[in-house]
C-alpha cells in the first residue's frame, strides 16, 4: 500500500509516494528519509495528515496548504510594508 503527498519544488508540482511499513488501528507508519529515523506516523483520519491514501486527496490537501501559506505570506508582507512605511516617515 502507498500514501501520497504533493509538494512544490521551484514551481513544479511533484507527487511523492510513500510505502506503508505498518498499519495500526489509528494510522500508518510510512517510510520516509525526510524525518530523522526514516519513519513517519500518519493518522488514518484527521484534517491535517502528512500523506493521503489517494493522489486526489493529496492534491486537495496541497491546494488547502498552499492557500493557507499564501494567506499567511500576504499578512507578513502587509506587516513588513507597514513597518517600512513607518520607518521611512521617521527618516530625517
Amino acid at each position: 500500500m502507498k500514501l501520497f503527498r504533493y509538494k512544490n519544488s521551484f514551481g513544479e508540482l511533484i507527487l511523492l509516494e510513500y510505502n506503508v511499513l505498518r498499519e495500526t488501528p489509528a494510522g500508518y507508519w510510512i517510510c520516509t528519509l525526510q524525518k530523522g529515523k526514516g519513519e513517519t506516523w500518519v493518522a488514518r483520519t484527521g484534517k491535517k495528515r502528512f500523506a493521503y491514501p489517494t493522489a486526489q486527496e493529496a492534491l486537495t490537501n496541497f491546494i488547502y496548504r498552499t492557500e493557507r501559506y499564501l494567506l499567511f505570506t500576504k499578512q507578513y508582507m502587509d506587516f513588513a510594508n507597514e513597518a517600512l512605511a513607518i520607518a521611512r516617515r521617521k527618516e530625517v
